[in-house]
């Protein structure tokens, strides 16, 4: 007999009270298995009593009624699973993968039964707040384009991939999120980053924000870097060898050394206050960009896979030198531009 004011949405766990048998000590275990709550107990004779007591299974509200949709139409989901608004305890348990982009959801309450959740999906929505605490199977996590000030990720220790692009988050910690190789803040109000414990990342994007200064030196996997519209006066990227792409532009460098990054293939640094930029180890680059700087020199002879380069409005940059017979498909430069083998 359950006790009195039990509902199905409380019984987690039943006990066995010694007295249930006269003058025998009972050892009680409690297990539930779907729908059933199975009590064993075993007395000092050694004779086992078990009480299979079969309860009206367990269902979730789940109030958005978009989220909702979502969740019923995953294939994990069957018909009989759903009761008017709210989803069997043991359907959302089911649910591993779960993709819901721009559905006008306001909130996914009732995420946190789901967990096995891998994968969600919620890019593009009217979420204010996420709260992913319990799903500590989650490796991929999209909630990019939403109206979160703020996210916990520090239980989802096995996150690969987090995307918070397009918020209005000042801050994230992912420094428990020590298995990501991909990590997307762009548009959004930071003023710092910290990704020293990231050490796996191959993609960091921070892209339009208000970051003064980033640490990559621990970053030694990452082969594309966005820092481009923040507020750096300075980066250090010798230690990112293996990178190929990296988007600096319209920041306040007045200096960027690319030299041990021999594997760039996309190089922007238009609208920095460079003056000068060595790129003679680079010799794999096919797209550089390095209009509205400062430049008073530029020798891309050693670039012969070039065939995008814009070295407009830098005033006192008159000759680019290339080498003899270097073709480069689209040039951006000023009338008063010359690209010439004998500029020096």
């Amino acid at each position: 007999e359950l006790p009195t004011g039990t509902t199905q949405a409380s019984i987690k766990s039943l006990s066995v009270s010694a007295n249930a048998t006269t003058n025998k000590n009972v050892n009680d275990a409690v297990s539930v298995t779907g729908d059933s709550i199975v009590v064993t107990a075993q007395d000092n004779s050694t004779q086992t009593y078990t009480l299979d007591i079969n309860v009206t299974p367990l269902h979730i509200h789940i109030p958005d009624t978009n989220f909702r949709n979502a969740i019923i139409a995953n294939s994990a989901v069957n018909n009989s699973d759903v009761s008017g608004t709210a989803i069997r305890q043991e359907a959302l348990e089911r649910v591993t993968n779960l993709s819901a982009n721009n559905r006008h959801i306001r909130t996914i309450s009732g995420v946190g039964n789901m967990s096995s959740l891998s994968f969600l999906n919620v890019y593009i929505n009217s979420l204010t707040a996420v709260d992913v605490s319990t799903n500590t199977s989650l490796i991929y996590l999209n909630v990019g384009s939403n109206s979160l000030t703020a996210i916990d990720v520090s239980t989802n220790t096995d996150l690969t991939y987090l995307n918070l692009l397009y918020n209005s988050l000042t801050a994230v910690d992912v420094s428990t999120n020590t298995s990501l190789t991909f990590l997307d803040v762009y548009n959004n109000s930071l003023t710092v980053l910290d990704v020293s414990t990231n050490t796996d990342l191959t993609t960091i994007s921070v892209n339009n924000n208000s970051i003064s200064a980033l640490d990559v030196s621990t970053n030694t996997s990452l082969k594309v870097l966005y820092v481009h519209n923040n507020s750096l006066s300075a980066l250090d990227v010798s230690t990112n060898t293996n990178l190929t792409d990296l988007y600096v532009w319209n920041n306040s460098l007045t200096a960027l050394d690319v030299s041990t990054n021999t594997s760039l293939t996309y190089l922007n640094v238009r609208t920095n206050s460079l003056t000068t930029l060595d790129v003679s180890t680079n010799t794999s680059l096919t797209y550089l960009r390095v209009n509205s700087n400062s430049l008073t020199a530029l020798d891309v002879s050693t670039n012969t896979s070039l065939t995008y380069l814009n070295v407009k409005t830098n005033p006192s940059l008159t000759c680019i030198q290339i080498a003899s017979g270097q073709m480069i498909n689209n040039v951006q430069k000023d009338g008063s531009q010359t690209l010439s083998g004998s500029c020096f």
